[in-house]
């Protein structure tokens, strides 16, 4: 665990055996990762978002270590996007039978 703690934007990668898929989970949600993946099997309007988010995040990263002149506009874009597909990634969460803070 404290290895984890150690290795900032670590993905957990759970596989989803009834979709035959693996589902990356970011390290900053492992506390919730259940509640996740019950949301993601269940929701397909959560499992659409939440795919949404997986995508944004690579774009960000992608831009994080991109050097050109478009770089830096494309990094507030996509953090900006990744911070409103989070709050509604928890709305959503919050919707259902848990409550995160």
């Amino acid at each position: 665990e404290n290895q984890a703690q150690n290795q900032p934007g670590r993905v957990f990668k759970i596989k989803i055996w009834a979709m035959a898929m693996v589902l990356e989970i970011p390290e900053k949600y492992t506390k919730i990762r259940h509640m996740i993946e019950k949301k993601y099997r269940a929701d397909k309007t959560f499992r659409e978002t939440y795919n949404d988010y997986l995508s944004y995040r690579k774009a960000c990263r992608f831009w994080i270590h991109d050097n050109s002149d478009d770089a830096p506009a494309r990094r507030i874009e996509y953090a900006e996007l990744l911070a409103e597909l989070e709050e509604e990634l928890m709305q959503m969460l919050n919707a259902g039978e848990f409550v995160i803070e």
